[in-house]
């Protein structure tokens, strides 16, 4: 069953359409990743799942139901979006923070239950933030920020996970941690992930699906191994790479040719 839906859309800015007839569906409890050369318009399209950016065409559908028949309140209950770069004019501190990924799931003015407050720690907890719930936002790495960001997401116990560049900002540690994380998620509650990755290898070894996109439209799409060819990669980034396999996973592993080798 598809949880969510894309039919035919194209989307863009100012009269210029950046995403073009993209259709594909996600599955309940799949791992999709979406990946592609700058300005492929990955993160457009984002913005049009989650209502931020209006489509010009096309449909988006959750749970075979018209996105725009909701209203933003009713999809923040199922749908949760890790944005690429967040401003935080005000400065919350980390539990204020995560705090608000439990507004959706409460009355106006009703102030949060002990229920809500052991979804906001084991939040933190597990994206090992809770040492920081005292700090203000604007004072922490933009790392660290990062997972508290992650951290507000999952507070809102969605069905539907929406990351922009999850890993951006991370060391490679903390870049395994969250990955470990959000597949274990996607395993242990039948949580649906569609993200947006620039690392070839690790989407490759995350993610059970893949969608490569370039020049606004889906390149090729499928199991990591049917993407992550060498032709596809050349073709669409433009550079000389060799497609190996991961000794351990069995996934596909991209290794960079140099010009100068």
């Amino acid at each position: 069953m598809a949880i969510l839906d894309i039919q035919s859309l194209t989307c863009g800015y100012d009269g210029k359409d950046i995403v073009r007839d993209v259709t594909f569906q996600a599955r309940q409890g799949s791992f999709l990743g979406i990946i592609g050369p700058n300005g492929a318009g990955k993160t457009t399209m984002f913005r049009a799942i989650t209502g931020i950016l209006k489509p010009k065409s096309g449909n988006i559908f959750f749970r075979d139901k018209d996105i725009s028949a909701f209203s933003r309140y009713e999809v923040a209950k199922h749908v949760s979006t890790m944005p690429q770069l967040l401003d935080t004019p005000f400065s919350f501190t980390v539990f204020e923070f995560v705090l608000m990924g439990r507004f959706p799931h409460l009355r106006r003015w009703e102030k949060p239950k002990k229920h809500d407050i052991d979804i906001i720690e084991e939040s933190l907890a597990i994206t090992d933030t809770r040492e920081l719930k005292d700090r203000r936002i604007n004072e922490i790495s933009g790392g660290e920020k990062q997972r508290v960001i992650l951290a507000q997401a999952l507070a809102q116990e969605p069905e539907l996970l929406l990351l922009d560049e999850p890993i951006a900002h991370l060391d490679i540690g903390h870049q395994v941690h969250i990955l470990d994380l959000i597949k274990k998620l996607n395993r242990e509650k039948n949580l649906t992930v569609v993200m947006i990755l620039h690392d070839l290898n690790m989407a490759g070894e995350y993610c059970d699906e893949l969608i490569l996109m370039n020049e606004g439209t889906i390149y090729k799409s499928g199991a990591p191994y049917e993407v992550l060819t060498y032709e596809n990669i050349e073709k669409v980034y433009k550079t000389i790479v060799v497609v190996k396999e991961n000794p351990i996973s069995k996934k596909p592993h991209v290794v960079l040719v140099s010009n100068k080798s």
